[in-house]
């Protein structure tokens, strides 16, 4: 008999929306809390339940179709009901493991269309590089940023990028709204990690976790169905930094509702591409951008321990644009501080890796060829030769080695033996 998972809506409280869900007592281990709390910000009492019902089935969804449960829910709007099976179709090839055939994605009791007065479109807004392009790539269009807040920043990080992001949509005069949400912390992710954690590799080129390989992939997408519902929003752009041949970006499609479109920005692709488009439209706007992946309590790049942030400052650098213009502050030459880092990178007897060789490889060959004359001796030869050593999945590590292997429940027990432990 199959394992069962239920999802509904417990209350909505103006802004607020709290999902339950009933699961099998043999899933237990692999769920942290009961509950799926959003918040949107803006009064969503007059949101179909169709539509409210998107985000959670695709939080919940794929969690499911790895376990082969049974996902029930009470209400569903139909382009995303037949949307969502071929989802799960199209995930079979990346989840070995799990055998989809003959399942059903969800089941329903009703399934409805839900008709979108569609005349805006949005973009999903973090205010680092990709979706900053996303956005001017889309100006003429998009009237609504949207944010995604999650357990990913830290209280002083959120507030910051909160106010940041307020900014830019002022500047700008477009609306702004954030989601407010638990998603990640719904699922005990390390247990999922350990157990699918090889399978969960072929799908992306980041480590293999399931929040960055497939929960936030689907899910952020998805907890916007009741703003596209509000704001009549037919087109929804995101940014990305993955190559264009990323199957996984063209699963999105496949998440959509009442005729949604989720359009990844390819126009301009790689993202040192992104920086060169950026730097007119920043030198054109009278606008402090802060362009930083990660907020910290100062603005120093010398106190920043964020690989996508020395990206961004490198990336900068080597068009010949100043970094402090795009929210970064240093106090010795920026060429020395990048002298440094590289050289952390190149010691032998360091364990610095990165996940984006061909990135790093861009930025030197743009530095090299943009700022030469501005370089020392040093720093040609050293930069000349950097090679950055691209990050290995440790397939011995032990968990990954183990679990996947060992039966029920004794592998729950050693988890956590093993977690207590290390």
């Amino acid at each position: 008999m199959s394992a069962k998972i239920q999802i509904d809506i417990k209350e909505i409280n103006s802004s607020e929306v709290i999902y339950n869900f009933e699961i099998s007592k043999s899933l237990n281990k692999y769920i942290l809390t009961d509950e799926i709390r959003v918040d949107y910000g803006i009064d969503i009492s007059k949101v179909p339940r169709e539509i409210l019902m998107v985000g959670p089935t695709t939080i919940i969804g794929p969690f499911a179709w790895l376990l082969n449960a049974d996902l029930q829910i009470n209400t569903v709007e139909e382009d995303f009901f037949h949307n969502i099976h071929t989802l799960r179709n199209k995930l079979d090839k990346f989840l070995p493991h799990a055998n989809f055939e003959g399942q059903s994605a969800v089941e329903a009791q009703n399934i409805n269309p839900i008709q979108i007065d569609k005349n805006a479109s949005a973009v999903l807004f973090t205010g680092g590089v990709d979706s900053t392009a996303a956005y001017y790539l889309n100006s003429g269009k998009c009237g609504t940023l949207i944010k995604i807040k999650h357990a990913d920043y830290s209280p002083h990080e959120r507030k910051e990028v909160d106010k940041y992001i307020q900014k830019f949509a002022d500047y700008h005069n477009v609306d702004q709204i954030t989601i407010g949400t638990n998603m990640k912390d719904i699922l005990n992710q390390d247990y999922i990690n350990a157990k699918f954690g090889r399978q969960l590799r072929k799908f992306g080129r980041k480590k293999s976790s399931w929040w960055g390989r497939i929960q936030s992939t689907f899910s952020i997408p998805a907890l916007c169905a009741p703003i596209t519902y509000l704001k009549g929003i037919d087109t929804l752009h995101i940014g990305s930094d993955l190559p264009k041949k990323k199957e996984k970006d063209s699963l999105l499609q496949y998440i959509s509702w009442s005729g949604v479109d989720i359009q990844v920005s390819r126009e301009v692709e790689r993202r040192q591409e992104k920086i060169r488009y950026l730097i007119p439209k920043i030198e054109e706007r009278d606008f402090a951008f802060d362009l930083r992946h990660r907020y910290v309590c100062n603005r120093d790049i010398a106190n920043i321990n964020c690989e996508k942030c020395y990206q961004t400052f490198a990336g900068f650098l080597a068009e010949d644009f100043e970094p402090d213009k795009v929210g970064f502050d240093y106090h010795d030459s920026p060429y020395t501080i990048l002298e440094q880092y590289i050289e952390t990178y190149t010691d032998e007897n360091s364990k610095m890796t990165t996940t984006s060789p061909a990135c790093w490889n861009e930025i030197i060959d743009r530095l090299l060829e943009n700022c030469g004359h501005k370089l020392t001796k040093d720093q040609i030869e050293l930069f000349s030769y950097y090679k950055p050593r691209e990050y290995k999945y440790d397939h011995y590590n032990l968990k990954s080695r183990v679990f996947p292997y060992i039966p029920e429940p004794i592998d729950y027990y050693l988890f956590n033996v093993y977690n207590s432990q290390f």
